[in-house]
């Protein structure tokens, strides 16, 4: 395969990836919201384990360097 159409090859793999990419953000965007805030349901699940009290520790327990 020559260098001109490898490079062909590559620049249209690229278009193609972002015309996906735009679609499927408006795929997201069009999307309507449950609640206010990020809309899934994994999250609203995990909601009750996260409270005002562990927000932040694991950050502070790995940047303790111990």
């Amino acid at each position: 395969m020559s260098t001109s159409s490898h490079l062909g090859m590559r620049i249209a793999f690229v278009a193609v990836a972002i015309v996906l990419w735009f679609w499927t953000q408006r795929l997201v965007s069009a999307k309507a919201p449950v609640k206010t805030g990020v809309g899934d349901r994994l999250h609203d699940w995990s909601a009750p384990l996260h409270g005002k009290r562990t927000v932040g520790v694991p950050l502070f327990e790995t940047s303790r360097g111990e």
